[in-house]
């Protein structure tokens, strides 16, 4: 997770522009998923379904399906008219970037899904 946190600050954006510098980005994007897998783990456990090993995968999974979106959503900001307000660019990027993160996230629920009915022996 350190080399994952590590690549997505310096690829997300430029260090110290308070505008373009997305280092908290990329850490909150990270973290947001190691806490809510943790609590996914939690939950299944508290409600008795058991812990296979290939779950153990799926944080890697996530990481990598949260960068994606913190790309597509960064790169949607800068694709915004810089002379708008800051709240009208955020308006404009998630119109025009939500399409995409929905298409991505339903095609990584229907791989998982079929994934998940598959037997592993």
């Amino acid at each position: 997770f350190i080399f994952m946190i590590i690549f997505a600050s310096n690829t997300l954006g430029k260090f110290g522009s308070q505008l373009n510098g997305r280092v908290l980005v990329a850490n909150q994007d990270i973290f947001v998923i190691i806490f809510s897998t943790g609590a996914a783990y939690g939950l299944m456990l508290s409600i008795g379904i058991p812990f296979q090993s290939l779950v153990q995968v799926l944080p890697f999974l996530l990481v990598g399906t949260g960068i994606d979106n913190a790309y597509v959503i960064a790169a949607g900001f800068d694709r915004s008219d810089q002379s708008k307000p800051i709240e009208d660019r955020m308006y404009e990027t998630g119109f025009s970037s939500g399409m995409s993160i929905t298409v991505t996230t339903l095609t990584n629920i229907v791989a998982l899904s079929f994934g998940s009915m598959t037997k592993i022996q």
